[in-house]
């Protein structure tokens, strides 16, 4: 729900606020108490509201209170520091709802104090919890969103101010029932945005558990912009998936789509269910259609159009399916569609046996359905934490297509195997964006930006990322730093050609020239991305040449920037810059 805040000084203005409120899209409207110069209109404004009014009073005299209880305020919000235990009685008994506040104007506190907060405002008699901080980095965004995990009672959090807006949306897909919305152009509080961009902007997510590392916010948010649609995609831990979904339309969320564990568990709440959905017994795809959740299963959609970049004809095709959970199921039952000839190879006899076409995974029997098979697909999790593979490579021949589902890593030891025999392979991370396409398309109804979403996950599931920028931008400290974070090796590209040469760089320039340097650094370039999970600091004029830009384009490219000023400051002292002199400053400027 949206929340209109009024915070007029009189009567009249109020009334307009509130008719524009309700114009605006609010559902309910949250009256400031301490912003009116005459208290005595108060009953008259709550009287005459077409929406639910929430009774707010900041500083003294909370008793002001009691009179926006009798005259039918559905809810009224105490900050902790002035709760007043008649007000809190008497809403009680007249049956408002109590939203105790906590507001932090400096920070965000720890997430252990800010559970500790929760448990105060419960234990004084909050029917609704509210803690509003103010972030300082998108790490404090997280923080608040995770107090959601970590409640029983109807929570609102988010953040203030410019770093903290986004949560403001995002809030609703993690539970909150409602968001706090500016009428006028000046809000009531930081970074408060108004009813019309909450109206406009869509929000969608991603609902299961662990989320954390999904590329689905990054892919969608991406496609979101790309064709300037106003919505948001959020990735929401959820353990207790009955008391998420409650109120779930309510909340204005217009799409989700389903992760483990609750692929099959979401099924129970959703008020209709496409039909091939229903046959494979696995919902990936949820869409808030006129306040009715309809369930859909896009994977094995995208894993279709994932084999057919590869082959464009599937029919009477004998495809090997290694798993028999919701993925695998899905990709047999929209083979089978495709008048395919798929066959489920799977331990788990039981889940295995409502598919009529399967035969029990042991070496012998993996063995002889390869030797008959045109396309391997591993729908296990095997392969994304190790490196490991169900299938020996003895066992892969050249004629096979192979697919192994799983994406991160990018390419898993099934996929090595397979390469290295000669078979054609294809990597998860085409499914992943297929599936998300199909997703986007039954949402809204448009056609997706598919090489944007392709772009982005790929790029996000490098194996390596390139550091690029000026000397002295920062490109060795900051690798450093990443590769120590990330737990990956740093190299920085200089380096590498120096202990190739054994000489410097100054030496290399000066005894051959820039060209021969050039030509070095992209032969080194070349060797380190054959390496994986690599962070890579490069020479400042690495990207002049056009060869080096194709060969980074397999990494993540960040550019670190830095002014003239600083540069100038850092490289003050290093003589070892075969291009230019550090004191030279207007040649650095130029540059």
């Amino acid at each position: 729900m949206l929340c209109g805040c009024v915070g007029e000084k009189n009567l009249s203005d109020c009334q307009k606020a509130i008719k524009k409120a309700q114009t605006d899209g609010a559902d309910l409207i949250e009256l400031r108490i301490d912003y009116l110069d005459k208290k005595d209109d108060l009953k008259k404004i709550i009287l005459g509201s077409p929406l639910p009014v929430i009774a707010t009073h900041r500083g003294e005299n909370q008793k002001l209170l009691l009179k926006a209880i009798k005259s039918g305020a559905k809810y009224i919000d105490m900050d902790l520091d002035e709760i007043d235990k008649d007000v809190l009685r008497f809403a009680k008994k007249k049956g408002s709802k109590v939203i105790l506040s906590y507001h932090n104007f400096a920070s965000t506190p720890p997430l252990s104090k800010l559970q500790k907060t929760s448990k105060i405002l419960q234990q004084k008699g909050a029917d609704i919890l509210k803690i509003i901080t103010t972030p300082r980095s998108l790490i404090d965004n997280q923080t608040i969103l995770s107090l959601y995990q970590k409640t029983s009672l109807p929570l609102i959090a988010f953040g203030m101010g410019k770093i903290g807006q986004g949560t403001r949306t995002d809030c609703l897909a993690y539970g909150s029932p409602w968001t706090y919305c500016s009428i006028r152009d000046k809000g009531t509080a930081p970074g408060q945005i108004s009813l019309k961009t909450a109206k406009r902007t869509k929000i969608y997510c991603l609902i299961g558990n662990p989320v954390k590392h999904s590329m689905s916010p990054a892919m969608h948010n991406a496609n979101f912009r790309s064709l300037n649609i106003k919505a948001k995609y959020t990735a929401v831990p959820v353990v207790d998936l009955k008391k998420y979904l409650k109120n779930f339309t309510a909340r204005k969320i217009s799409g989700a789509n389903i992760t483990m564990p609750h692929k099959i568990e979401v099924m129970k709440y959703l008020d209709e269910i496409d039909p091939l959905a229903k046959k494979i017994g696995a919902i990936n795809t949820v869409q808030n259609k006129n306040k009715k959740l309809i369930g859909y299963n896009t994977d094995g959609q995208g894993a279709l159009l994932a084999i057919k970049e590869k082959i464009k004809n599937i029919k009477n095709k004998k495809i090997s399916i290694l798993g028999s959970g919701g993925a695998a199921r899905a990709i047999y039952f929209t083979l089978k569609q495709e008048k395919a000839d798929p066959l489920i190879i799977a331990k788990d006899k039981k889940q295995a046996a409502t598919i009529r076409k399967f035969v029990t995974l042991n070496n012998r029997n993996l063995k002889t359905e390869l030797e008959k098979t045109d396309i391997l697909i591993n729908c296990t999790p095997v392969g994304m934490d190790k490196e490991e593979s169900l299938v020996p490579q003895k066992y892969l021949k050249k004629h096979l297509v192979v697919f192994d589902i799983v994406y991160n890593p990018l390419k898993t030891k099934l996929i090595k195997d397979a390469e290295a025999v000669g078979c054609q392979t294809i990597l998860g991370y085409k499914m992943l964006v297929h599936q998300g396409a199909r997703s986007f398309d039954l949402w809204t109804g448009l056609k997706p930006n598919l090489p944007i979403m392709t772009n982005i996950v790929r790029n996000g599931l490098s194996p390596n990322i390139a550091l690029i920028g000026f000397m002295g931008s920062g490109k060795t400290t900051v690798g450093r730093i990443l590769a120590e974070r990330l737990n990956r090796k740093f190299i920085d590209l200089d380096d590498e050609i120096e202990k190739k040469t054994e000489t410097t760089i100054s030496k290399i320039f000066a005894d051959y020239g820039e060209r021969h340097f050039r030509k070095l650094e992209t032969s080194s370039l070349r060797k380190v991305l054959s390496g994986e999970n690599l962070i890579i600091s490069c020479g400042g004029g690495i990207i002049l040449k056009e060869q080096n830009r194709k060969l980074l384009k397999s990494c993540l490219v960040i550019l670190l920037e830095a002014k003239p000023e600083t540069i100038i400051q850092r490289l003050e002292n290093d003589s070892n810059r075969p291009l230019l002199n550090a004191s030279n400053r207007e040649k650095i400027k130029l540059l």
